[in-house]
């Protein structure tokens, strides 16, 4: 039996066509460019609106979309700098080398800049060359801030320090400049919770700010994030004029709010399924099987079906595996290493050193969620993908674009029994398009940070950073007599959908004075929790003795604690004990990365190998006992896992006071029944389960919104 016989339903799935015209707007494309990339430019350089979306499909060009009329801009009076935000640290690297190829492209292109040229006075720099003798570093023209993370800021500090000082340097030499940060440094700029005040106006030193892969953003940054920007605009003290929102896989409920709350372009989309008379194939035609299985079982389904997987495989083509959690990932790996005569690379962790080795040679790549943006596969002819959530499933899809040297493309979705449905329904002729496709993953997967009681704490928590906060943006933006601009802000974002949980009408005023005596104001661990940053998960660092390429790894303490077998150990010993296990020294970038994340991790732990069975991971207070469904603080808080591990002495009480959600449900149905995804933050707990940090609140709103429903 193959693979293509396993699946339960095949259909054809329709490729992907954008339409475009004979006209560039950047040096790149042989005179063409892509109909979205031309209304891009000309919107950004025209300054016709305020926000500007963008949500054309993976390889779609979104990046020079916005980059072009940038790093063009040295062709006028004036240059431009933008702010672009990312949102994981590994992607910032990523797009730093695409947009400085962008910037030597541009300059190395005579006919483009003939004024400027690249020379390299050495083999460690490029710089750019003006006519009249002016130098300039390439490098310096894509700074990164990305600091060691949010909660300690001072350390990302000098960071926007240097970027200020390239933008500076850039204007006088009439060089554009791209920052690249996170958005979580855009929010903790946006409410002055940086040591160095005057950091609170970068933003207000740059033209554009650009929010990319904004679907990866957490629920409270969906909310907030455009808010902050719409606060930066309406009440900012520079000349910040626009905001660029980009991505393959946007929900309705996030557009709509951007649209509603801002002057909004929507350039086009047009994705065609056939060729049109200018236009450039983005992704193929492809046989699309399907067939369900549970969460973070399709690595072990697929090790069970390792002979059907060897033949699924295409030579010259490259086959792409990409399943949810590490632990699959490391278990299908070597299965396929084991049992096929196939180059089999892994793709998953902070290391991007052997990445690029690993995507260009392999026959088979094995990865996670690292894979679903930031790299470009350019022979894939095969994709098996696990399918469990609508954002990550459509830029997994993506994975596998349109090649002229193939013609045979197939595809294996694993997915849900509901998912699995509705597509057997809606390819009953045996074709299914790839917009349908898209809805059937948004309308079959929950979507927690969709829920009105959620609108409700983002909200007042918009009410609270103006005179509640410290420092409070009552303070950032003067005189007084903006409280009404910011009041009619708030209505603007978040009006619509407190009219439709309270019932009511409201105008900016009134909605104030709601937001005013909510019941969230008045519970200082709500705010704090939405004010002060926490990574979504407890975070564990490894030290992996079974893997020789990658030893050092951060993973989440529950995926550690059911899967792993081995010692756990404090962080302070980390260092002595990965020399101890391994023999040797931490390089310089192992050395950088265990400064980067040692500080938020709980715990330190030296993997000894994988369990075949996994354990129970819990909770543990004393005095506590809830029975109904509670959102409190958890002080003294303790991780539990069953059976013990050695080490456990070393998995001390939490640091600090953590914001928790009691409900009486066993772990699993509450995952379920919440729709928090498989990797939210909950513990079994006295018969029930507890949620923890960002989940507590959205497990909390779930409970209101089912409660509102009936």
């Amino acid at each position: 039996m193959t693979l293509d016989e396993l699946a339960d339903l095949t259909c054809t799935l329709a490729g992907a066509w954008l339409p475009g015209r004979e006209d560039s707007v950047f040096p790149i494309a042989d005179g063409y460019s892509d109909k979205h990339q031309q209304e891009m430019y000309h919107a950004i350089t025209s300054g016709s609106a305020t926000a500007i979306l963008n949500t054309n499909p993976t390889g779609g060009g979104k990046t020079l979309s916005w980059a072009a009329p940038v790093i063009r801009s040295q062709e006028q009076t004036e240059t431009s700098a933008a702010l672009a935000t990312y949102p994981t640290r590994a992607l910032v690297r990523d797009q730093q080398d695409l947009l400085l190829s962008y910037f030597r492209r541009y300059f190395e292109d005579d006919e483009w800049t003939p004024e400027w040229s690249v020379v390299s006075p050495s083999e460690e720099q490029i710089q750019l060359e003006h006519e009249s003798g002016t130098r300039c570093a390439l490098s310096d023209r894509v700074q990164i801030v990305t600091g060691a993370g949010p909660t300690d800021p001072n350390r990302t500090t000098t960071g926007f320090q240097r970027a200020e000082q390239a933008i500076t340097r850039g204007e006088q030499v009439g060089l554009p400049t791209i920052v690249l940060t996170t958005p979580d440094a855009l929010t903790l700029l946006a409410t002055g919770r940086y040591s160095d005040r005057d950091l609170g106006a970068l933003p207000s030193l740059v033209d554009l700010i650009v929010i990319d892969e904004f679907h990866l953003t957490n629920p409270r940054g969906k909310r907030l994030l455009p808010f902050h920007l719409d606060t930066y605009l309406s009440l900012g003290r520079g000349p910040l004029e626009q905001v660029v929102f980009l991505s393959a896989t946007p929900s309705a409920d996030y557009v709509e709010r951007i649209t509603r709350s801002m002057d909004t372009i929507h350039v086009t989309r047009e994705v065609t399924a056939d060729p049109p008379a200018v236009g450039r194939h983005i992704l193929p035609e492809a046989t699309l099987g399907v067939v369900h299985q549970p969460l973070f079982h399709a690595g072990e389904w697929l090790s069970n079906h390792v002979a059907d997987v060897e033949e699924f495989v295409a030579p010259p083509g490259q086959t792409l595996i990409i399943v949810d959690s590490v632990r699959e990932v490391e278990v299908l790996a070597h299965s396929l290493r084991k049992h096929t005569s196939y180059d089999v690379g892994r793709v998953y962790g902070w290391k991007k050193e052997g990445r690029t080795e690993a995507i260009e040679e392999s026959d088979i790549v094995v990865g996670n969620t690292a894979v679903e943006v930031g790299i470009d596969f350019t022979r894939v002819n095969r994709l098996i993908f696990a399918a469990h959530d609508p954002n990550s499933a459509l830029q997994r899809l993506g994975r596998m674009r349109a090649q002229d040297r193939f013609n045979d493309y197939r595809a294996l979705c694993i997915t849900t029994p509901a998912v699995q449905d509705r597509i057997y329904e809606r390819s009953a002729d045996g074709h299914l398009t790839r917009p349908e496709l898209e809805q059937i993953f948004f309308d079959e997967f929950d979507t927690p940070g969709a829920r009105r009681p959620y609108d409700d704490l983002c909200a007042t928590y918009a009410r609270y950073l103006w005179s509640e906060a410290d420092p409070s943006l009552n303070e950032m933006y003067v005189p007084a007599e903006t409280l009404n601009a910011y009041k009619s802000l708030v209505y603007t974002h978040f009006g619509s959908e407190l009219e439709q949980l309270y019932g009511q009408q409201f105008t900016a005023d009134s909605l104030w004075q709601t937001l005013e005596a909510s019941e969230y104001l008045g519970r200082d661990e709500v705010m704090d929790e939405l004010h002060t940053y926490r990574g979504s998960s407890l975070s564990c660092v490894v030290i992996d003795t079974t893997d020789e390429t990658e030893p050092l790894k951060q993973y989440n303490l529950q995926h550690v604690l059911r899967y792993y077998d081995g010692e756990i150990i404090p962080t302070d010993a980390l260092v002595a004990q990965f020399e101890s296990v391994t023999g040797r020294s931490l390089t310089t970038d192992e050395q950088a990365y265990l400064e980067q994340v040692s500080w938020y991790s709980e715990c330190g732990f030296i993997v000894s190998n994988p369990r075949d069975t996994p354990r129970t991971v819990g909770a543990q207070q004393l005095g506590w006992k809830p029975t109904e469904p509670t959102l409190t603080i958890a002080r003294n808080l303790r991780i539990t896992a069953s059976p013990s591990v050695t080490g456990q002495q070393h998995l001390a009480p939490l640091a600090t006071d953590v914001l928790v959600y009691y409900t009486p449900m066993a772990m699993d149905r509450a995952r379920r029944t919440y729709g928090l995804g498989p990797y939210a933050n909950v513990f079994a707990y006295r018969g029930g389960s507890l949620f923890l940090w960002e989940d507590a609140l959205l497990a909390h709103s779930a409970e209101l919104a089912e409660q509102l429903s009936q």
